[in-house]
């Protein structure tokens, strides 16, 4: 399952192979794809212990990547969308329109 590949902080290395590091760089966008993956399983599935299980994972990963933004810029990824999206719907137990 994807949250146990991510590290502690959130973020993904960027090459893997059987489980071992290959590249140990570590990319902003990885860390918050999870969260747009998760959000399109739960909308084919309503699974809402998935998003519930999930949601440390994606709530870690988007603040990686926010972190790494620069003071002057804003970031408005669809990852951050997504994470949002989810979060709500955690809280809620409603659908958001997308």
């Amino acid at each position: 399952m994807a949250r146990q590949y991510s590290a502690s902080d959130g973020s993904w290395w960027s090459e893997t192979l059987d489980g071992k590091i290959v590249n140990s760089s570590k990319e902003s966008n990885f860390s918050s794809y999870v969260a747009v993956g998760v959000f399109h399983h739960y909308l084919i599935t309503r699974d809402m212990q998935f998003l519930k299980m999930m949601w440390d994972t994606v709530s870690q990963g988007i603040q990686y990547a926010i972190n790494l933004q620069a003071p002057t810029v804003r970031f408005t990824g669809q990852g951050i969308k997504m994470a949002r999206l989810i979060r709500w719907r955690c809280l809620q137990g409603a659908v958001p329109s997308i």
